[in-house]
């Protein structure tokens, strides 16, 4: 009888490990954020240009946020042995007053998205490995669209390498941009 409660033992144990007060984690503040997580571990790049990133530790797990006009809009939780349970807890604590759509795969990924409503955006999540560690990153519809936006304009701007037949090979680099070697004339 035992061996069929764990899993609800597990889960519920992990629910208890990451309630707190607040409803949803996207959308908090920096200070919000500090009191959810403790203190910042350090300042990070952001990978949207008009973000700011923060690292936070709490317990075994890592958390990166990226701010946005001030407000979490992205959050990466990552820790090696992240389980399923876990990962479906914090889901369901930065799903806010949504509902997340059962997850489909997308390059190699579980992706969620919770549509959203008049009072709040839509939100993003997508679950991966990368070198033993599991990830789980959260993201608001805001900032999905800024990110979006500046891939689109990265890509614009440079240049890739084309396929025999004239077309840009996906996922290749960019080439080395050869040093300047004389002035520019007519411009």
């Amino acid at each position: 009888m035992l061996p069929s409660r764990l899993p609800f033992l597990a889960a519920a144990l992990c629910a208890v490990a990451f309630t707190d007060s607040a409803p949803a984690r996207l959308g908090e503040t920096r200070e919000q954020c500090a009191v959810r997580y403790g203190q910042a571990v350090a300042e990070v790049p952001a990978l949207l240009e008009s973000a700011t990133g923060t690292a936070y530790q709490k317990g075994d797990i890592r958390i990166r946020i990226e701010f946005l006009d001030g407000k979490a809009a992205f959050i990466s939780f990552s820790r090696r042995g992240l389980r399923a349970e876990e990962r479906q807890t914090l889901l369901e604590l930065n799903a806010g007053p949504l509902v997340w759509n059962p997850p489909g795969e997308f390059l190699g990924r579980m992706c969620w998205t919770a549509a959203g409503n008049a009072q709040e955006e839509a939100r993003h999540a997508s679950a991966y490995q990368a070198v033993e560690t599991n990830y789980l990153d959260l993201a608001s519809d805001a900032w999905a669209k800024a990110m979006k936006a500046q891939q689109a304009v990265q890509f614009a701007i440079k240049p890739r390498p084309a396929a025999p037949d004239g077309t840009v090979v996906p996922g290749t680099p960019a080439p080395a941009t050869p040093a300047a070697t004389g002035k520019l004339e007519g411009f």
